[in-house]
């Protein structure tokens, strides 16, 4: 999950406008004014806005923000989740068996009644849903650049989802199956 959080953080990086084409287009209103003089002053109003991103720009970045979100609390469910496993198997007091077996017992109901494997599973979901995110933003906006390449992302992406619910289909079809998915 931490190295998905990356790639999607330099996926998001590099989705944002380049403001060096902003400034270059200035640069060059310069050079022609200096040129031609100050008679010559050329409309500005047309240059590009770094506020101003188009509807699409933005439900791209959004995806892939939400799926940055939803990586990094994947990954914080890890560690979360570790913790507690290793607490849960650690042996904390020093007494005799039959203690000590009291002791994880204890543990073992209260893993039971606070659901942790569901937890656990929750933060499974959740890488799940940022890679689903991520497919559908890294389609969208490699769409608006390129449509041949986009062709390939978008045919794996869609053929990630349909296996993905091909094994939610069989694990529910076939309980005996090992596709058991949370």
């Amino acid at each position: 999950a931490g190295l998905f959080s990356a790639v999607n953080s330099t996926f998001i990086v590099g989705m944002q406008p380049n403001p060096g084409d902003t400034t270059n287009v200035l640069l060059l209103h310069l050079i022609q004014i200096s040129a031609n003089g100050t008679n010559s002053v050329p409309d500005i109003s047309a240059l590009s806005s770094s506020t101003g991103f188009s509807s699409s720009t933005v439900w791209m970045q959004t995806l892939a923000y939400a799926s940055l979100a939803f990586s990094v609390l994947a990954a914080f469910g890890a560690v979360l989740g570790k913790q507690w496993l290793n607490s849960y198997k650690s042996v904390r007091g020093r007494g005799s068996l039959e203690e000590r077996g009291i002791e994880r017992q204890m543990k073992l109901d209260g893993v039971k009644y606070f659901r942790l494997q569901t937890i656990l599973q929750a933060f499974l979901m959740l890488l799940q849903m940022s890679l689903l995110l991520f497919g559908l933003s890294l389609s969208a906006n490699i769409w608006a650049k390129q449509t041949t390449i986009s062709s390939i992302i978008i045919c794996t992406t869609a053929f990630g989802i349909l296996f993905y619910v091909g094994t939610i289909l069989v694990s529910v079809l076939r309980p005996d199956s090992p596709f058991q998915t949370p």
